[in-house]
């Protein structure tokens, strides 16, 4: 006998997890049992608070919205489903790039941003595993590689890169203001793009910039959508952003954000943003490269 699942539906970038219970989480009923909750748990003292908040969804102290669009909004909070998911990835996450074959683009990719890193101080965003740190750590000067995932940044760090140029530091890809001292010259992001919401793409970019200096070399690898290679797409929202379900090897099933953009979207993406732009197309990947603006 099968087992009938649901979706249950988490306000965060791109994410939703399944259950086996028999009502939607994300149901109006349940979101208003959620928000009733979240007004009594206000009506505690602090103190109270802290240990109330030991064993209580972690769904009641997000945001109150019930409107669907408001899932999609950029925040440094919202990517919570995102980050849970690379969280239970990370053991597994470097082999897809093992796939037979993909390797002839691996190969470019590896070749085109250690020649064009060469010699400088690269902040990278969302660096996961560090798969792509090694790369571009051994024609850089240094290296600044952030993620805001404990799980990926200890084997990012397990890998013995050469400490003196290569720094790894718990940071959150969407909230870099903290950052805007240090003034890189050269920003680096390898299959993040995707994970972006549409509508908040140049918001993301904005905060990226700001963290770089004005005429900073910055580069974006990401997947192209491959009929038969790529993980189905499962749905599409009212905005164009697309999802895919994904299983690891837990058997734990998300649905994730993971949009495609053509040329002419990551273009526009950048209007008034950067100068020489440039877009590469292989067979699985795209790669983005140009010089950035001051931040808007």
């Amino acid at each position: 006998m099968r087992q009938s699942v649901t979706i249950r539906r988490n306000r965060t970038v791109g994410m939703r997890f399944i259950s086996s219970r028999g009502v939607e989480a994300g149901s109006l009923r349940e979101m208003t049992a959620f928000r009733l909750s979240r007004d009594l748990f206000s009506l505690f003292r602090p103190d109270s608070r802290i240990i109330l908040r030991a064993f209580l969804p972690t769904s009641w102290f997000g945001s109150s919205s019930t409107d669907p669009k408001e899932a999609n909004r950029m925040s440094p909070e919202s990517n919570q489903g995102l980050v849970e998911y690379y969280a239970r990835r990370a053991a597994e996450y470097e082999t897809i790039f093992s796939r037979p074959e993909r390797q002839e683009d691996l190969g470019i990719l590896r070749g085109w941003i250690g020649d064009a890193f060469s010699g400088m101080n690269i902040l990278e965003i969302a660096c996961g595993t560090g798969y792509w740190t090694e790369v571009i750590s051994r024609t850089a000067k240094s290296v600044l590689a952030t993620d805001v995932n404990e799980e990926t940044l200890a084997i990012a760090r397990s890998k013995g890169m050469n400490s003196a140029k290569v720094r790894f530091q718990k940071e959150n890809a969407l909230s870099l203001l903290h950052l805007v001292n240090q003034r890189f010259n050269a920003g680096f992001a390898g299959f993040w793009w995707s994970h972006l919401p549409m509508r908040g793409v140049r918001d993301f970019l904005n905060g990226f910039h700001s963290a770089l200096q004005p005429g900073a070399l910055v580069c974006f690898i990401d997947n192209r959508f491959v009929e038969g290679s790529s993980t189905p797409i499962s749905r599409r929202d009212s905005e164009g952003n697309t999802f895919q379900m994904r299983r690891l090897s837990d058997g734990s099933v998300h649905e994730v954000l993971k949009n495609f953009p053509d040329e002419g979207r990551l273009r526009s993406s950048l209007s008034g943003l950067a100068t020489e732009l440039e877009v590469r197309w292989l067979r699985y990947y795209w790669l983005l490269s140009y010089r950035a603006c001051d931040a808007a």
